[in-house]
């Protein structure tokens, strides 16, 4: 088997080599993310690695492009992303 290794720019969070979930957009910030628990661990380069927990709640929001908690202003590709990420977590 083979392994992908990805090399975050930064300093990410100590989870990032578990993180499931992978993207990188035209502007190279970075975003991973990964299942614990009931909740999505989320995290980019753009906003120094700061966590963001989801929640289902949360999650029923963004898919229903309503306001969410997040503060963040996802460009259209990263919100396609997010959008795919917790379509195949919940």
């Amino acid at each position: 088997m083979t392994t992908l290794e990805i090399k975050l720019e930064g300093t990410p969070p100590t989870w990032a080599k578990e993180a499931t979930y992978y993207y990188e957009n035209v502007h190279r910030d970075q975003w991973i993310a990964k299942k614990d628990g009931d909740t999505l661990l989320l995290a980019g380069s753009d906003m120094n690695w700061e966590l963001i927990t989801i929640t289902k709640e949360m999650r029923k929001n963004i898919l229903d492009k309503k306001p969410a908690d997040l503060n963040i202003n996802f460009n259209k590709e990263e919100a396609f992303w997010l959008r795919a990420v917790l379509n195949s977590f919940y």
